[in-house]
């Protein structure tokens, strides 16, 4: 299911389909994303352009969570949210052309045991990227850069 620019509504409504396995949301300015941890059986989430919030926390209420794609989230520099959800295998972090994503630090990466590929897209902002070559990540499969 793809949201795109939805309204207050629709972001409250998606709440009551807790069978949806893959969310698309884009171009959404809220305070929290609380709706999308209502979402028992969600797998993938992709968010773009979406801001306001400051968290990813939320997000370690779906056990079943495989796939997230994040594209310009304008609030978030702490991707420590997703540490110890454990079905996590695929992370998609990317920037714009006109913003840098910042990332804090990627030590939550060795709280995701199942994580095999970590795609780091153009415009991230690394402020420590010596994390990524260290020997605690060595059982990720694939680091795209």
């Amino acid at each position: 299911m793809t949201l795109h620019d939805p309204s207050k509504e629709q972001v409250k409504a998606i709440r009551r389909l807790t069978n949806i396995k893959r969310l698309r949301v884009t171009f959404l300015r809220a305070p929290n994303i609380e709706f999308i941890g209502d979402l028992e059986n969600l797998e993938e989430l992709i968010l773009e352009y979406v801001s306001g919030f400051s968290d990813l926390i939320p997000l370690r209420k779906l056990k079943k969570l495989k796939s997230v794609h994040f594209e310009n989230l304008r609030r978030i520099n702490d991707f420590g949210g997703l540490a110890g959800i454990e079905g996590l295998r695929y992370i998609y972090i990317n920037g714009t052309f006109d913003w840098s994503q910042p990332v804090e630090s990627f030590d939550f990466l060795s709280e995701i045991p199942n994580l095999e590929i970590l795609a780091i897209g153009f415009g991230v902002k690394m402020i420590n990227p010596s994390i990524l070559y260290s020997n605690q990540l060595s059982r990720i499969i694939k680091l795209k850069n």
